[in-house]
């Protein structure tokens, strides 16, 4: 016994808790009569911040002697900080009419009365006074779990939520091997979108209790959309849009309401169908998550993106405009805007996408469908008269210029920036060929001559 005190001494003040516990626990079950084996397991109690079991060993030395008043006192003091006032009140009268202990029991009584006034504004959903009136609580029990789980719910009701983590966190301390803490956590988590922690809270939970229905079921929700989510991310990543669409859809079957994921996945369709090549369905569906999220450039990007398709560069530029009003400091959004500016500003001139009637995301095929039956259409042969010949002789240059232009990669890719490639081109050819010369199929000259070709 002597050798266990000992030890249990030594290593407390080296600062070893554990193995200091270890030391007590055997001295204590050796000798359960002699109280200071109880007084010195729970200084070490205190010590690890394990203030209950402290609480209960300062109870076991004074059933053993009821006169220990400094036991008797720290006994008192961890009551009231964990808002156990009757009790601590109780102790503190015990211990009489010493000076020292007239404050601490006024503190109790009066957080006893606050303690009535707060359950007051909790059931009335006063989330302002209940907040009040925790915070002076708190201040003389902070570690009474009942009232930091309370103001947590306030702190979530009024939008604070950080503030709530914080109590939610310390409730799950204090409470050891309770569940609803790390529920209340991982709902938190999970409503603001933060499912890694989310999933570590209900995890715990789970940990703690594997047949409680409530974390199970958080937990399944949870780890089967996270996995839609991050499938749906790297389908976005990889240029899968189809697919990310189908996970979008199914992780709306999961999560139908909750207003972070309604709007978190109304973007991911935005940004789905503006790369996937569907610009009209992409402005109906940006156009929505634009009106619940009005500050979301990420939105106005993509349906700018969805507009150039179309060859709307104004309502392009538009949205970009006000994209970069509200990040001003981003150079992303910027080059965006310059690049759709001077794509309106040759719209006005020459669009090759708009000759052919074409969309700006048409494949090789359909511009050179487009191409046969417009030039077919355009051939000045099948045209009287000169002024109608010089005007099929342009729109058939035109339909050259766009075939030449969009079926070539680097000449369509700096049209798409903003660029011409032919536009001093075309002035030299235009000076030098007069009406209709220039014959991209190499047999037609003007003046009512014949113009055979033959369509690969």
């Amino acid at each position: 016994l002597q050798q266990h005190q000992e030890a249990g001494m030594k290593a407390l003040q080296a600062g070893e808790f554990s193995g200091a516990l270890e030391h007590y626990h055997a001295a204590c079950d050796m000798a359960p009569q002699e109280y200071m084996n109880f007084m010195r397991r729970a200084t070490v109690y205190r010590a690890m911040g394990r203030t209950r079991q402290a609480v209960k060993d300062y109870t076991n030395v004074l059933q053993l002697k009821t006169d220990f008043a400094q036991a008797r006192a720290q006994r008192a003091e961890l009551l009231l900080k964990q808002g156990d006032f009757d009790e601590a009140v109780a102790d503190y009268t015990l211990l009489g009419d010493d000076p020292k202990y007239a404050g601490p029991r006024g503190t109790a009584e009066a957080a006893k009365v606050q303690y009535q006034n707060l359950l007051m504004f909790v059931a009335a959903g006063d989330h302002p006074r209940v907040i009040e009136v925790a915070n002076a609580i708190v201040e003389a029990a902070p570690n009474f779990d009942k009232v930091r789980m309370l103001r947590a719910a306030a702190y979530e009701a009024t939008g604070q939520n950080g503030e709530a983590i914080g109590d939610y966190t310390r409730a799950a301390k204090l409470t050891s091997g309770e569940t609803e803490p790390y529920v209340r956590l991982s709902t938190l988590y999970y409503k603001m979108g933060e499912r890694n922690e989310a999933l570590g809270q209900v995890r715990e939970c789970v940990r703690l209790d594997e047949e409680e229905k409530t974390c199970w079921a958080l937990y399944k929700k949870l780890k089967k959309l996270t996995k839609i989510l991050d499938d749906m991310q790297g389908n976005l990543d990889g240029g899968r849009y189809q697919q990310a669409l189908e996970n979008i859809e199914a992780a709306r079957k999961i999560e139908k309401s909750e207003p972070f994921y309604v709007r978190y996945l109304a973007v991911k369709e935005c940004v789905s169908l503006a790369n996937g090549g569907k610009a009209k369905e992409a402005i109906e569906a940006c156009t929505r998550s634009f009106e619940a999220d009005d500050h979301n450039t990420e939105i106005l990007e993509h349906r700018a993106k969805a507009h150039e398709v179309l060859g709307d560069f104004a309502k392009a530029v538009d949205d970009l405009q006000k994209a970069v009003g509200l990040d001003e400091g981003n150079q992303h959004l910027k080059e965006a805007l310059a690049r759709a500016q001077k794509l309106l500003k040759n719209s006005q001139k020459r669009d090759y996408y708009k000759i052919l009637g074409l969309p700006r995301n048409a494949d090789d095929k359909a511009i050179n469908n487009a191409y046969r039956k417009l030039a077919r259409e355009w051939h000045p042969d099948k045209f009287a008269g000169e002024e109608e010949k010089e005007k099929a002789a342009k729109k058939f240059m035109d339909i050259a210029d766009a075939k030449e232009v969009l079926m070539d990669a680097e000449k369509r890719r700096q049209f798409d920036n903003g660029d011409d490639p032919l536009d001093a081109q075309e002035q030299s050819q235009r000076q030098q060929q007069g009406h209709y010369g220039f014959n991209p199929f190499g047999g037609f000259g003007g003046g009512g001559q014949q113009f055979h070709f033959r369509f690969q």
